[in-house]
């Protein structure tokens, strides 16, 4: 695995209609922008040096998560922001630094994240998906589609079962 992919974590946000998916994604992104480690604690010696949403457009078919306009909705008017219908998606380049060094490693890291914001009823599509369609994959399709990608069914599969 090339060092640029190690480097990006994606995060797939999962769950019913009206469970707060997108005010989570906004929240999270608000707290990493702005990061105070007495609010959001990381864990594992870490807090956030910088962190900054760098998609200005669709990413991978996916349109952009309008966080500013999901953030004014729920700063300004206090209210939760209306229905999501398609899946969008939010890239952040983030710093992380360490509380304390050690000299056989980096202080200073960066990362990229990618949050999936995914319609809830969509959830529901998941369960559609079994064994049977792994055999409609044809050879033509994995061809087509990517190798890649069918490995990522597979995978998903047998995190499903």
């Amino acid at each position: 695995m090339s060092k640029k992919k190690r480097n990006v974590r994606r995060i797939a946000v999962l769950g019913n209609n009206n469970a707060g998916k997108t005010v989570f994604i906004t929240s999270l992104i608000a707290n990493l922008e702005h990061y105070d480690p007495e609010i959001l604690k990381l864990g594992d010696g870490w807090r956030v040096v910088s962190a900054k949403m760098t998609n200005d457009e669709a990413v991978n078919g996916l349109n952009r998560f309008p966080k500013e306009f999901y953030y004014r909705t729920l700063v300004d008017n206090g209210k939760w922001p209306k229905k999501t219908y398609s899946a969008s998606v939010a890239c952040l380049d983030i710093k992380l630094k360490r509380e304390k060094n050690k000299w056989y490693r980096r202080d200073i890291v960066g990362r990229k994240l990618e949050i999936v914001d995914i319609a809830g009823e969509r959830v529901a599509d998941f369960g559609m998906i079994n064994d049977a369609c792994l055999t409609e994959l044809t050879p033509e399709w994995v061809d087509e589609n990517g190798e890649e990608l069918y490995s990522k069914v597979v995978d998903w599969l047998k995190l499903y079962k």
